[in-house]
């Protein structure tokens, strides 16, 4: 009997003290959280107190301190975050520690608890006393309470004042705080203090080595309160200097320009890279497919030398040379169709792909406007210029056909390849009429020299413009521009200059500069005494064009009514040439004399 109450009695003492640990853990937990809440709150308001800014700053100076001051606000963000998921890891550990601890005190016999050696690096010690009445147990546990410390800023300095290397004391400093930054480090660091020093008896003592803690001894069944929270130590961080806001906003306006010089520097370094290796790329394409031609042309003279031997046609080698010229021929074959693949298709939109019959109909007549303007008003449109073409010849082919037809991408495409394609065509014109005119054919090797000379002299001074070259006599009467003006835009009845009259009547000087520019060119073409084919491009092209227009314009400011003749004469001489006869006007059917008769016989009567 006296056996079953002793055990019933230590029964009895190992249900209490697990009641005991459930009571001492949950406070524990509890008090973490409000310790956690607290450590928020205070950092969340050392956060605001610290945001402050200037409200005399520039908007740009106002825009990088706002978009700094979030990146700040992130940074210690995601710092808060993995500093609770730390806490957090830490909690598990100690609620994994106790459950272990009340495991093997469970599996001790005779109630008493067995408390593992490991146990002794704990922050809860523990003491039974089972000296005291049944039901009745004193416990004194040591905790250490971490304190959260933000990491401080590097002092201050004025915008003018070199920077000075960190003293020793500001250097301890900010290894203790680096130190305390996390719950692991203060963890590790709590840890060796203890195997090297023993606990103070002073709670209030901190540890001579590692970052400042509390230490606080709380009685069994009682929680700590908040009091003792909001008493604890919370280190903020002082600046060693204080600036003023002007100070400040100088030395923020200095930092910005000079990361701004910074990022145009690598900017513009980056372009020259990019340029350069561009044009090393360029250079080497050009040369491989220089030494490309070369080679193909040279395996092609091989081959027609073999072809045109005789004594390559021997009965021994005809087998192996028609041999080795069809594996020539379907490596060369498979060569081009390799190149053909490996370049990049570029179709160009034409009338043929449009799938509305319609749409060809509007297109068609939208093409001949826009020839018209084109021709009569900018030769070289820029895209505004475009755009006004496009839109005004669209809509004057759906008020001439009487549709209601959105135009779409390939058509927009077809118009706007026009300008070019009219310049292509009035090159091709100007060419065999200016070689016919000034004898510019291929004639010898013997007479290049003379070609040359004979073209130096004619685009000297602008020789090519007048009737007579050697005087230079009547501007701009030469049959040359006569000529090129008819076969290009006065063919035949059905032609622009004829559709659209009033956009040739009189010739426009827009388009005379584009007819000199043309002959010009073509002239440009033999320089060296024989025919070297170039671009007739906006790029080439545009700046003589802009240089006869202004001979044109001063012209006009010295003899208005000169180059108002020459220009209607020139419509009325190509109108004449393609067999529509003369515009019909007022004066055409009664001349001024009848007028004048006719009204004398009213004033008789």
């Amino acid at each position: 009997m006296a056996q079953k109450g002793a055990r019933s009695e230590d029964e009895e003492s190992g249900s209490s003290g697990s009641e005991f640990e459930d009571r001492q853990t949950t406070s524990k937990s509890t008090k973490k959280t409000k310790q956690s809440d607290q450590r928020k709150d205070r950092f969340y308001e050392e956060v605001s107190r610290t945001s402050g800014r200037n409200t005399r700053k520039s908007t740009k100076q106002l825009a990088l301190d706002d978009e700094e001051s979030s990146r700040e606000q992130r940074k210690r963000e995601k710092e808060m975050k993995r500093m609770e998921k730390e806490l957090q890891k830490e909690r598990e550990d100690l609620a994994a520690r106790e459950r272990e601890l009340q495991r093997q005190r469970k599996k001790a016999p005779g109630g008493t608890s067995s408390v593992p050696a490991q146990a002794q690096d704990h922050d809860i010690i523990e003491e039974d006393d089972l000296g005291m009445p049944d039901g009745e147990f004193e416990a004194e546990y040591t905790e250490v309470v971490t304190v959260i410390q933000a990491p401080p800023r590097l002092p201050l300095r004025r915008a003018n004042e070199p920077s000075s290397s960190v003293s020793g004391s500001a250097a301890s400093n900010r290894r203790r705080t680096d130190e305390s930054l996390t719950p692991a480090s203060n963890v590790s660091s709590r840890r060796s203090d203890e195997q090297s020093t023993p606990v103070s008896d002073d709670p209030s003592r901190p540890s001579s080595t590692g970052p400042p803690r509390a230490v606080s001894n709380v009685p069994v069944g009682r929680s700590s309160s908040s009091d003792n929270d909001a008493s604890r130590p919370f280190l903020t961080p002082q600046p060693s200097t204080i600036l003023d806001e002007d100070e400040i906003a100088l030395s923020r306006e200095s930092d910005i320009d000079e990361e701004v010089q910074r990022s145009n520097a690598e900017r513009k370094d980056r372009r020259k890279e990019a340029k350069e290796k561009e044009r090393a790329r360029t250079r080497k394409e050009g040369r491989n497919n220089g030494e490309e031609t070369r080679r193909q042309k040279r395996k092609s003279r091989d081959e027609s030398d073999t072809e045109s031997d005789p004594d390559s046609n021997s009965p021994s080698d005809d087998g192996s040379s028609a041999k080795d010229r069809s594996s020539s021929r379907s490596r060369q074959r498979k060569k081009r169709q390799g190149n053909e693949k490996s370049k990049p298709t570029q179709e160009k939109a034409a009338i043929s792909r449009l799938k509305s019959k319609r749409m060809v109909a509007l297109v068609n007549i939208a093409l001949r406007l826009a020839k018209a303007l084109i021709i009569s008003g900018t030769p070289f449109p820029s895209s505004t210029e475009l755009d006004q073409l496009t839109v005004d010849s669209w809509s004057f082919a759906l008020k001439k056909l009487d549709y209601d037809i959105r135009i779409n991408a390939e058509a927009t495409k077809i118009i706007y390849q026009r300008p070019s394609q009219l310049r292509g065509n009035l090159i091709t014109v100007t060419r065999p009429l200016t070689q016919a005119h000034w004898a510019l054919g291929n004639i010898g090797d013997e007479s290049r020299s003379s070609i040359a000379s004979r073209v130096a002299m004619l685009r000297e001074g602008g020789r090519f413009l007048y009737q007579d070259i050697s005087t230079r006599k009547y501007l701009f009467k030469n049959t040359l521009i006569q000529q090129v003006i008819k076969n290009a835009f006065f063919a035949d009845k059905k032609s622009i200059g004829i559709q659209f009259s009033k956009y040739f009547n009189p010739i426009a000087k827009e388009t005379l500069a584009l007819v000199l520019t043309a002959i010009d060119h073509v002239l440009n073409e033999h320089t060296s005494g024989v025919l070297i084919r170039k671009d007739f491009s906006e790029h080439e092209a545009y700046g003589r064009y802009l240089g006869f227009l202004k001979i044109i314009n001063g012209f006009q400011a010295a003899a208005p009514e000169a180059l108002r003749s020459v220009l209607q004469d020139l419509h009325d001489l190509c109108r004449d040439a393609c067999g529509a006869g003369p515009v019909a006007t007022t004066s055409n059917i009664i001349s001024t004399a009848e007028l004048a008769l006719a009204a004398r016989c009213y004033e008789e009567h």
